[in-house]
Parts: structure tokens; sequence; C-alpha cells
């Protein structure tokens, strides 16, 4: 999904999705870990990743204002929010 959003919209919608993957913690690692793999982000490496460290991440990702990472965090929540409402 390609995104076209003013910085302001973009950080809006990070945020609106940070809270929502907040909310769904359990639901994201019923098994204790997270699969990581987030290109573009900054943080390369694809591994498993605790979900205190999951949202550190993405919360990293937020505060460096890099639209281009910004965009990929974007595009991570949105696909495991999907994962886990099984649309």
């Amino acid at each position: 999904m390609a995104l076209d959003l003013t910085n302001a919209d973009l950080l809006s919608e990070y945020h609106a999705l940070y809270l929502q993957v907040a909310q769904a913690r359990k639901k994201l690692a019923p098994l204790g870990d997270i699969h990581w793999r987030v290109p573009n982000s900054g943080f390369e490496k694809v591994e498993r990743i605790s979900p205190n460290e999951y949202k550190q991440r993405l919360a990293e990702i937020y505060n460096s204002g890099d639209h281009r990472k910004i965009r990929a965090g974007l595009e991570e929540m949105q696909r495991i929010l999907q994962a886990v409402e099984g649309r």
C-alpha cells in the first residue's frame, strides 16, 4: 500500500497504529516473540524479538523523523495487525 501523507498525517497515522499494536500485544506474541522483518527501518536484521523490543523499535523509528523508516514501520504495523485480525 503506497502512502502519500503529509508529515503530520504520517506521524498521526503511525501513532494510531502504534496504539493498536500495544493493545493487541498478547495476540501478536502468544508464544512470547514477534518475527521482525522490516526492510528500510534501520533494523534490517531478520529475527525474533520480544514484544517490548518490538515496541521499542517502533518508537525509535517514529522518533527518527525519517520518512522512509516511518513508512516501513507503518507498513509493518499494518501487516501485523492484519495478521492478528485475520484479514
